[in-house]
């Protein structure tokens, strides 16, 4: 609620929508758990390819392995299966370019939100994944505060820094000790 309020006086007081001075903002909707609800690019989008084919990324900050699960687009009304699993052999790797968007220089992504095909989405989304990405991009952004850079910078750099110091933090990456 504290979140809505401030957001709501930050567009009317600010003086940078001056439009919107006589809005009133009733409600915002929240669908929790959805997926794609936002669907942010970055320098690289991460397909069921790379998942099938266990592409070596250079710059691999973590790992996923959940299957690619895709779910009827109509829900509950769809006539097709509700879920159709993708099998997922191993685990795969991925890269710090799908982590940050390629419009924005200081956003970085972790979640349902990163830069990913449709299907590759499937198997990103889990929890676990999702908590490996956070450690990524939260152990970049220390990164990114310490040497003022941005992400993608902080990647070209500090790639290899990046991937030591989240492997010694106990964060599985394929290919790093």
């Amino acid at each position: 609620n504290s979140m809505r309020q401030s957001s709501k006086y930050y567009i009317k007081n600010s003086g940078k929508y001056p439009e919107s001075k006589n809005y009133v903002l009733k409600r915002i909707h929240t669908k929790s758990g959805a997926r794609e609800s936002r669907r942010f690019i970055g320098d690289y989008i991460l397909t069921e390819n790379d998942i099938e084919n266990k592409i070596n990324f250079e710059d691999a900050v973590c790992i996923g392995g959940w299957p690619m699960d895709i779910h009827a687009p109509l829900g509950i009304y769809d006539t097709a299966p509700a879920t159709n699993f993708i099998p997922v052999t191993g685990i795969y790797n991925i890269p710090m370019r799908s982590l940050y968007t390629n419009n924005i220089d200081n956003l970085m992504l972790a979640g349902r939100d990163i830069s990913a095909s449709h299907i590759a989405l499937g198997s990103t989304r889990v929890m676990a994944t999702c908590g490996a990405m956070g450690q990524a991009v939260g152990t970049a952004a220390k990164y990114c505060i310490e040497q003022e850079l941005t992400p993608r910078e902080v990647t070209k750099i500090y790639s290899k820094e990046l991937q030591r110091t989240l492997a010694n933090d106990d964060q599985t990456i394929i290919g790093i000790q």
